[in-house]
């Protein structure tokens, strides 16, 4: 080994402790940091000291060789006892990285991989929920109705959609104040989802409108749900401080079979609600 290798193999130790430095140090001082990438770091720190070791070991022996260092110790590291403890060091290095991304780190990764679409579905279910009826929002409820839609057009099966709005809202409103307001928004959406089957689907459109898709129902079985949901809400809905002018609600009801695209179904729904309100209020029109 001349002067120039001995240099060469001190930067390269130098390369391999300033490794293991910086991994020891954003292990120890990142603690906010994934247990996989801690594992990953942990795991660096102890290549880099095996490459430390062995590239001093052998930079001892070989520099003694060449005469840069004392014979002596190329002849103590060179016993052919001591030549095989960096070769067993690097089989015991391998045996326990191996041993930490196969027990440690893929578990982790999997387990922080788990959490983590668990994590987006709860935000995901959170977009499609409106916050104060806990109930599918606009979009979401579109998005199901498409869906169901599809479904309807794949296999011919019924299709029925309801969409009821609360009678003379804004007067309501007016007299007892938007607190009273959202009370009663929030009572017959409660109302909805006791009414309706695991399948059905209850969405706020906005306001005071509410729709529920119910898959697998005839227009006839919709209309006997949607008259058995206004009287529900009639008879059991959040009370008025006015006693006599419970609040009511008006149904619009369509069926998927005299619609030929979604939109359609969906805006025979509405005007059959209109029909609903030109009727009186507190009625059930199906689209015809």
């Amino acid at each position: 080994m001349n002067a120039a290798n001995a240099v060469a193999d001190g930067v390269i130790v130098g390369i391999w402790i300033a490794i293991f430095a910086a991994a020891a140090a954003f292990y120890a001082l990142n603690r906010g940091y994934s247990r996989t990438t801690r594992l990953l770091l942990a795991i660096l720190a102890l290549v880099a000291l095996l490459n430390v070791v062995e590239n001093i070991y052998f930079g001892c022996y070989f520099g003694a060789k060449v005469g840069v260092l004392a014979a002596a110790i190329g002849d103590y590291l060179g016993n052919p006892s001591r030549l095989i403890v960096p070769k067993l060091c690097n089989i015991t290095a391998g045996a326990i990285v191996l041993g930490l991304l196969v027990l440690r780190w893929r578990p982790a990764v999997i387990e922080e991989r788990t959490e983590a679409e668990r994590k987006t579905e709860a935000l995901r279910e959170l977009a499609a929920i409106d916050h104060m009826t806990g109930l599918r929002n606009r979009r979401d409820f579109m998005a199901h109705a498409e869906e169901e839609w599809l479904r309807r057009v794949r296999y011919g099966r019924d299709l029925s959609l309801l969409i009821l709005d609360i009678d003379s809202f804004k007067s309501i409103n007016d007299r007892f104040g938007h607190h009273t307001g959202d009370e009663v928004i929030i009572g017959i959406a409660k109302l909805c989802v006791h009414a309706k089957r695991q399948a059905d689907v209850a969405g706020r459109l906005g306001g005071e409108e509410f729709g529920i898709l119910l898959p697998e129902t005839s227009v006839g079985g919709a209309a006997l749900f949607a008259e058995r949901l206004r009287l529900l809400i009639a008879r059991e809905g959040p009370r008025l401080p006015d006693p006599a002018r419970p609040p009511t609600v008006s149904i619009g009801v369509s069926s998927a079979e005299r619609a030929a695209s979604l939109q359609e179904f969906l805006k025979q729904a509405d005007d059959a609600l209109y029909q609903a309100k030109h009727a009186g209020r507190n009625v059930v029109r199906c689209y015809a």
